[in-house]
């Protein structure tokens, strides 16, 4: 937990560019983890790749939720968007 935590939240804040947002974000990305873990469902797979995958499927729910505006800081969702847009 603390090696990741760190890292999971620098990932979240440079995609929202908020800061209070990415706290809610890492809250959730391991409040889900300790979940799954707990639950004894984890795959092997490699540990910290699958946690960042929990922190951006996170992100993707925030953002479907439409809780309130995101601006995504990657340049491949601004063209993701667009392209389906059109």
């Amino acid at each position: 937990y603390d090696w990741y935590l760190p890292r999971i939240y620098a990932y979240l804040v440079r995609r929202v560019e908020e800061r209070t947002v990415a706290e809610d974000l890492t809250a959730t990305t391991f409040e889900r983890a300790f979940r799954v873990l707990q639950s004894g469902t984890f795959r092997n797979e490699s540990f910290g790749g699958w946690l960042y995958r929990v922190a951006g499927n996170a992100l993707v729910d925030h953002v479907r939720r439409g809780r309130r505006y995101v601006p995504m800081a990657c340049g491949w969702c601004v063209s993701t968007a667009r392209g389906r847009a059109s």
